[in-house]
């Protein structure tokens, strides 16, 4: 890690450990915009690194803002700086400057957009933006088109987490007269799921680590027969295990990380997708077992956190859909045996380290 983005962190951690407390996730589930707090990241020029200066980004580059997206998960900052942030990049790449604008953005393959009248299902944050960027058809073209929310009727929705989910009904909307430029499907496809997936899994390793220093706190503040459970040996089975997952986790994003720093992305982004939403589900499992009924309850924070990493391995597909991606590129590569493909080894390019 570098100064400069041991700079970031610090000043990152700082900003959401001040402003993001139980009771802001709570009113933003009940539908309430955190004006406050997204105010903040805005000025402190954090929903716009990895984007040029000429374009009115702070600069940095994609591993500055995974770190940042890596707190954002942490501490579960119930704003879309996940969304605002790569679809900065993708109007950055088409020379758009950057509004700082709380924005989504939605990548729909099979649909065509005509007409003036038309729907966009489940917008994330659909509610609160002020513009969606749109990877899509319009009228049979594949089009990277920003689509202003200022008309648009919003159907309230939301996933498992309490966060907004919603469909967007546009009506009167003049397509032709759209900020939008024409894409080559499979390669802006790829690109988006690059940067969604990997802002995503940086999202739910700052879970899981939130998790774990959550349950090793309980663990050492809970006493029974007369001392801390901490000092029970099942129960620092559970604090293993979970510490063992989180390592892991960490390991496959930066690995991912790397390969995508390097232009080397392969089957990594497949790995670290299926590895992260696997343990998500066991993170959240053994965290709750260790809790027991208090991590039940609403007034606890434990359910915060893992309902998030439930909603979010589904994002972008999950373990399932990447395992079956991984296994047509093996089938595809015929130069390799699965030993070679799975180790990795002809191919020289395994890292290990600490890049967030």
């Amino acid at each position: 890690m570098s100064e400069m983005q041991e700079f970031i962190v610090d000043t990152t951690n700082k900003i959401l450990k001040k402003h993001v407390a139980k009771e802001l996730i709570d009113a933003s589930e009940q539908g309430e915009w955190s004006g406050n707090l997204w105010d903040v990241l805005v000025e402190s020029g954090l929903v716009s690194v990895g984007i040029d200066e000429d374009f009115g980004g702070t600069g940095g580059d994609s591993t500055d803002a995974f770190a940042i997206l890596r707190l954002a998960g942490k501490y579960a900052a119930p704003v879309p700086i996940f969304e605002t942030i790569i679809a900065g990049w993708l109007l950055a790449e088409q020379k758009v400057e950057t509004t700082y604008e709380p924005t989504s953005f939605i990548l729909d393959l099979d649909n065509d957009l005509t007409g003036d009248e038309f729907t966009l299902k489940q917008v994330p944050w659909g509610r609160h933006v002020t513009q969606v960027v749109y990877i899509g058809k319009i009228n049979n073209q594949y089009k990277l088109a920003v689509l202003p929310t200022e008309k648009a009727q919003v159907e309230n929705n939301q996933n498992i987490a309490g966060e907004p989910l919603d469909n967007l009904r546009f009506k009167g909307l003049n397509l032709e007269e759209l900020t939008q430029f024409e894409v080559e499907r499979d390669s802006i496809s790829e690109k988006v799921l690059n940067y969604a997936v990997l802002g995503k899994l940086a999202m739910m390793a700052g879970a899981m680590e939130q998790v774990l220093d959550l349950s090793v706190f309980y663990a050492n503040e809970r006493q029974q027969f007369g001392r801390s459970i901490g000092r029970f040996q099942a129960v620092q089975h559970h604090l293993a295990a979970l510490a063992s997952e989180t390592a892991v986790v960490l390991a496959a994003l930066n690995y991912a990380i790397v390969a995508f720093e390097e232009g080397s992305m392969k089957e990594e982004l497949s790995l670290a997708k299926m590895k992260i939403s696997e343990a998500a589900g066991t993170v959240a499992g053994i965290s709750h077992q260790l809790h027991g009924a208090i991590g039940m309850t609403h007034e606890h924070q434990l359910h915060q956190v893992t309902r998030r990493l439930w909603a979010w391995r589904e994002d972008f597909g999950n373990e399932a859909h990447w395992a079956k991606k991984l296994a047509k590129a093996y089938i595809e590569d015929n130069e390799l045996s699965l030993w070679d493909f799975i180790t990795n080894e002809k191919r020289g390019n395994v890292h290990a380290g600490s890049t967030i």
